[in-house]
């Protein structure tokens, strides 16, 4: 039992310091059970339940670290001539603590992470292009390109005006909804 116990010491203690170098040079070492592979905590595939609670839990980065600290808590509880059956129970609260203590680590550092939301509302009073033709009168809506906050950004649009061909330049008059442009032609 003491060889399974190193083994997965060392194991998972080298895999922790991979992922670390590799999150350090901007890989993305962490995927979720869940079949997506976007960290593990946005999970769809259970209806609020504990089996939910479950597999938030579990991502590759979780389970290392449960693996690695099995390893040492095993190990060393022999270390200190403490029977098997005490060093599996130590060994498995050791693994468990850690599994559960990095998916609080890595949800508490998702929370923190910048969604870089664009604000339509600074769109206001800009000029646009159209990219799509916008019907006219509200009828339809087409699509522009805008430069906002930084970046270029394609957004529906709507003209209260005549029908605006694709290739004209536009100015973002108001938010006609939260996804939505209503614009106005400029003449030259």
């Amino acid at each position: 039992m003491d060889s399974i116990y190193l083994v997965c010491a060392i194991a998972g203690g080298s895999l922790v310091v991979l992922q670390f170098v590799l999150s350090l040079l901007g890989g993305d070492t962490d995927t979720a059970f869940d079949g997506d592979l976007d960290g593990g905590f946005d999970h769809d595939g259970f209806d609020g339940d504990a089996g939910d609670a479950f597999v938030k839990l579990l991502s590759i980065k979780t389970v290392v670290a449960g693996i690695a600290f099995f390893g040492v808590g095993g190990y060393a509880s022999r270390q200190f001539g403490l029977s098997p059956m005490a060093s599996a129970g130590i060994a498995s609260g050791a693994g468990l603590a850690a599994v559960y203590i990095m998916a609080q680590i890595m949800a508490a550092l998702g929370r923190l992470q910048s969604r870089g939301n664009v604000d339509l509302q600074n769109a206001l009073g800009t000029e646009a292009k159209c990219y799509l033709r916008i019907p006219a009168k509200g009828t339809g809506t087409g699509r522009v390109t805008v430069t906002l906050q930084g970046r270029q950004i394609e957004c529906k649009a709507v003209s209260n005006g005549g029908e605006i061909p694709t290739g004209a330049i536009v100015r973002v008059l108001s938010l006609r909804n939260p996804t939505t442009l209503e614009v106005a032609g400029i003449t030259s």
